[in-house]
């Protein structure tokens, strides 16, 4: 921690006679929201020399929920300006110089140390929107966080993005503070997965459980596509989409208006249902399970109070 032209020791006025001779000073381990001040001196006894006091090495052994001050304590031989006597991160400066100037010199100094509670981000919500994912989550009014940072990754991509700073809103409540994220740069439709890390200014960082969230679709409104096959045999999909949850029927008839099969969906939640896995299917069956003849068909949607109807042949 020092070269060979300094010396440093611990006193403390409890150990009366003895104090001076101590530079270890053992104490009970700090419990999260305690804090402890020692005092120290350093010494030389070479006029006119420089210098250099460092705990480069040393900071690298403390704990992460640990913060570290120091700062020079003023004397009448040696005063100190006001920089000097505010209090310093010990991990962002890791040495000072120091010059002596006289015969034999000593420096004071106090040292700062302040244990807090790290926790990961909790209450955490992820709210699909359209072609954008809002992430909530609960901070606990920590002092010593010092900034959030989001992690993605889609279900099409390796890609992990990382959003903070101006895309990290923080909204400061005492009683219910919350952080906010708007990722707005996302595609419609694509699961993604979510991960909010937060960073203390020890350095430490802790980081939530893994979620994911699936965008939703840009529907401006309810809309009944075009079958597919068409003209098809025997079976044929016949596509939608909600631009809300409603109940949803498609009603099949023939071209002398007799009504040939009803295909009820139930509710479905807004979405867009195109692909096989999601369109109405009809296997080309009437409700009494015979095959339909051959020749042209009308399909009638009804999505609460939406209703749309349009063509398709099918062929033998």
């Amino acid at each position: 921690m020092l070269d060979q032209t300094i010396a440093v020791y611990f006193d403390h006025s409890d150990w009366g006679g003895e104090s001076g001779l101590y530079n270890r000073d053992y104490q009970p381990d700090l419990r999260a929201g305690e804090q402890r001040i020692w005092q120290f001196t350093v010494y030389t006894d070479r006029p006119d020399t420089e210098m250099a006091l460092s705990w480069e090495k040393s900071v690298a052994q403390i704990p992460g929920d640990v913060m570290l001050y120091f700062r020079r304590v003023a004397q009448a031989s040696l005063p100190v300006d006001d920089s000097q006597s505010d209090w310093q991160d010990m991990r962002e400066v890791q040495s000072v110089d120091l010059t002596s100037r006289f015969q034999f010199t000593k420096i004071p100094f106090e040292v700062r140390a302040e244990r807090f509670e790290m926790s990961p981000p909790s209450d955490v919500q992820a709210i699909p929107g359209e072609k954008q994912v809002t992430l909530r989550w609960r901070a606990d009014g920590n002092e010593f966080i010092e900034s959030y940072a989001i992690t993605r990754q889609s279900s099409s991509a390796e890609d992990w993005r990382e959003g903070e700073g101006t895309r990290c809103i923080l909204r400061q409540d005492t009683d219910n503070p919350v952080s906010e994220f708007v990722d707005a740069d996302v595609l419609e439709e694509v699961t993604y997965t979510y991960q909010i890390g937060v960073r203390f200014r020890s350095g430490a960082e802790l980081r939530s459980e893994l979620f994911t969230v699936r965008t939703l679709p840009v529907i401006k409104q309810t809309a009944l596509l075009q079958s597919y096959p068409n003209p098809f045999n025997p079976e044929v999909w016949i596509p939608y989409e909600l631009a809300e949850e409603a109940p949803v029927s498609i009603r099949i008839y023939n071209i002398s208006g007799q009504l040939v099969r009803v295909l009820d969906l139930g509710l479905q939640p807004r979405g867009r249902y195109i692909s096989k896995e999601k369109a109405a299917h009809w296997d080309g069956c009437t409700d009494a399970g015979e095959r339909a003849a051959s020749g042209v068909y009308f399909y009638v949607l009804r999505a609460g109070r939406y209703g749309a109807a349009k063509k398709m042949v099918t062929l033998k």
